[in-house]
C-alpha cells in the first residue's frame, strides 16, 4: 500500500474563527475549506451530554442551549492557569485549542487525500512567552509539528504579496478582529419558553448608522496605537506605503474611511481580511518545508520583541538586556558581579516591561546559579545570557566566568500579557518617566556611594598602618555617616557625604604614592 502524501499548511488559530491554508505545487495558496464547506471554523468547542466533542459551526449552533457546556474565545486564555471544567474533568487551553486544531487538521487531510504533520501556527504580535509556549504545545497536543509561530502581522504581510515588490516598503497591519470586536449587524436570539407555543425568537436587524454610532468609539480607541506604532518605527503617516487590513470587522465602510482619514490613502483589499493570517502562514510553512511551490521565494521573515526583557539588580533596578521591538531570534548577554563579600549563591530574577523600577513591570520567573567560589564582593563575573528564538520563546541562562558553573531557564510565567496590559505599561512608562528616571538617579547614587564605601573600607583595612590617624578616623566617619544616611534614604544626605568621601579617600592615594617615594629616596641615599 502507498504512503500518503504529506502535506505542511499555515494556521490561523484565532479567538473566534480559525482558518487553514496550504500552497499548491504551482505557487498559489489555497484555503481550505473544513466538511461543512465552510472556509472558516469557528474557535468553538461543545461536550454534548452523551460524551460527543463537538467543534467549529455545530459547536456553535447549541452555545445558546447548552452554554456551560461551550467553549469559546479560549485564545485569550492561553498562557494562564485557566482550566475548563466538564463534568469531572479538567480541560488547559491548550487541550481545548488542539481539538480545533484537529478538527481542522482532520477536514484538510479528507480534503488533500494525504497526511498533514506540519505546520506554521500564527498567534498575536503582543503574545508573551507563556502564550507562545501554550500555542505551539497546543499544536504538538493535535498531533503537529510546529516549525514556526509567527506573528499575525508578519503573516498578513506576506500574504499580500509585499514579498514580491522591489525595494524596500514601510508596512502598516490593522488587524481588528474577534479577540477585540465581537458584534453582529443581525441580532437573532432564540429563547425557549416553557409553554406550548413553543420556541419564541428575537430579531432586530441594525441599520448601518445606528450601528456606526454604537462603535465609533471603539473604532477611534485604534487611533492611540496606530500613532504608538509610527513614533516606535519613527515614521509619520506620509512615510507608509501600503495599509494592510486584517480580521472581519475591517470590511466595515467607517473602519476602511477611518483608516483612509489617517493615511490618506486607501487601504490594501487584494486578500479577504478573514483569510490573510492563514495565507501568509502558509507560505512560510511551505518556505521552511522546502516545498515546490515556494522555490525562488527569498523570504527573511523578522519579529520583534513586544516590551524589554532584562533582570533585577542592586537596588531594585530594572537593567534591560534585551530592548523593546529588537529584531527576533535574537542573544544578548551582560556581565554581573555580587553584592555581597564571599557571596556563593545568586538569584536572577527575570522581568519585562518598560520600568525603571523592576517591581512595576512583568515578573516573569527567577532561578538560582549556585556553588560560586567565595570571594570579595565585586571579584565574581556572571554572565546573564537571554536568548530568544524563531517562535518568541526566551531561553535564561547565567554562568560564573571563574568557575565555569551555569543554570538556565526557559521563561514559562503563566501571566496573561493582552494587548491592553502592553498598551497600558507603555503608556504607564511615559507617564512616569520623570519619575522613574529621579528614582534610578537616586538609587544609582546610593549603590555608587556603597560601592565607594566598600572600597575605602577595605583600603583602610590593606593600608591602613601606613596613613596618618586623624585620615583615619575621618574617613571612618564618613564611612558610617555615608551608610546611615543610605539605609534612612537621606538623599541630599548621601549626595553630600558621597563627594566628602570621595574628596578624602583621594588622599589614601597621596599617602601612599608619598611614603612610597620616601622610601625609595632612602633606598637611593
Amino acid at each position: 500500500m502507498a504512503d500518503k502524501k504529506e502535506f505542511v499548511v499555515g494556521i490561523d488559530l484565532g479567538t473566534t474563527n480559525s482558518v487553514i491554508a496550504w500552497m499548491k505545487p504551482d505557487g498559489n495558496v489555497e484555503v481550505i475549506p473544513n466538511a461543512e464547506g465552510s472556509r472558516i471554523t469557528p474557535s468553538v468547542v461543545a461536550f454534548t451530554k452523551t460524551g460527543e466533542i463537538l467543534v467549529g459551526e455545530p459547536a456553535k449552533r447549541q452555545m445558546i442551549l447548552n452554554p456551560d457546556r461551550t467553549i469559546k474565545s479560549i485564545k485569550r486564555k492561553m498562557g494562564s492557569d485557566y482550566k475548563v471544567r466538564i463534568d469531572d474533568k479538567e480541560y488547559t487551553p491548550q487541550e481545548i485549542s488542539s481539538l480545533i486544531l484537529k478538527k481542522l487538521k482532520k477536514d484538510a487531510e479528507s480534503y488533500l487525500g494525504g497526511e498533514i504533520k506540519r505546520a506554521v501556527i500564527t498567534c498575536p504580535a503582543y503574545f508573551n512567552d507563556a502564550q507562545r509556549q501554550a500555542t505551539k504545545e497546543a499544536g504538538i497536543i493535535a498531533g503537529l509539528d510546529v516549525l514556526r509561530i509567527i506573528n499575525e502581522p508578519t503573516a498578513a504581510a506576506l500574504a499580500y504579496g509585499l514579498d514580491k515588490k522591489p525595494g524596500e516598503q514601510k508596512v502598516l497591519v490593522y488587524d481588528l478582529g474577534g479577540g477585540t470586536f465581537d458584534l453582529e449587524t443581525e441580532v437573532n436570539l432564540p429563547f425557549i419558553t416553557a409553554t406550548q407555543s413553543g420556541p419564541l425568537h428575537l430579531e432586530m436587524r441594525i441599520t448601518r448608522s445606528l450601528f456606526e454610532s454604537l462603535t465609533k468609539d471603539l473604532v477611534e480607541m485604534t487611533r492611540g496605537p496606530i500613532e504608538r506604532a509610527l513614533s516606535d518605527a519613527k515614521l509619520s503617516p506620509n512615510d507608509i506605503d501600503e495599509i494592510i487590513l486584517v480580521g472581519g470587522m475591517t470590511r466595515v465602510p467607517m473602519i476602511q474611511n477611518f483608516i483612509k482619514d489617517i493615511f490618506g490613502k486607501e487601504p490594501n483589499k487584494g486578500v479577504n481580511p478573514d483569510e490573510a493570517v492563514a495565507i501568509g502562514a502558509a507560505i512560510q510553512s511551505a518556505i521552511l518545508a522546502g516545498e515546490e511551490g515556494a522555490k525562488g521565494r527569498d523570504i527573511v521573515l523578522v519579529d520583534v520583541t513586544p516590551l524589554t526583557l532584562g533582570i533585577e539588580i542592586k537596588g531594585g533596578l530594572f537593567e534591560p538586556i534585551i530592548p523593546r521591538n529588537t529584531k527576533i531570534p535574537v542573544k544578548k548577554s551582560k556581565i554581573f558581579t555580587t553584592v555581597e563579600d564571599y557571596q556563593t549563591e545568586v538569584e536572577i530574577r527575570v522581568y519585562q516591561g518598560e520600568r525603571s523600577i523592576a517591581k512595576d513591570n512583568i515578573f516573569l520567573g527567577s532561578f538560582k546559579l549556585v556553588g560560586i567560589p567565595p570571594a570579595p564582593r565585586g571579584v565574581p563575573q556572571i554572565e546573564v545570557t537571554f536568548d530568544i528564538d524563531s517562535d518568541g520563546i526566551v531561553n535564561v541562562s547565567a554562568r560564573d566566568l571563574g568557575s565555569g558553573k551555569e543554570q538556565t531557564m526557559v521563561v514559562t510565567g503563566r501571566h496573561k500579557l493582552t494587548d491592553d496590559e502592553i498598551k497600558r505599561m507603555i503608556e504607564d512608562a511615559k507617564r512616569y518617566e520623570e519619575q522613574d528616571k529621579r528614582l534610578r538617579e537616586e538609587i544609582e547614587l546610593k549603590n555608587k556611594a556603597d560601592d565607594l564605601a566598600y572600597s575605602v573600607e577595605k583600603s583602610l583595612k590593606e593600608y591602613g598602618d601606613k596613613l596618618p590617624e586623624d585620615l583615619k578616623r575621618k574617613l571612618e566617619d564618613l564611612i558610617k555617616d555615608l551608610r546611615d544616611a543610605i539605609n534612612k534614604n537621606d538623599i541630599p544626605k548621601v549626595k553630600m557625604l558621597f563627594d566628602d568621601l570621595q574628596k578624602e579617600s583621594m588622599k589614601i592615594g597621596q599617602y601612599l604614592y608619598r611614603t612610597v617615594s620616601e622610601d625609595q629616596k632612602k633606598e637611593n641615599a
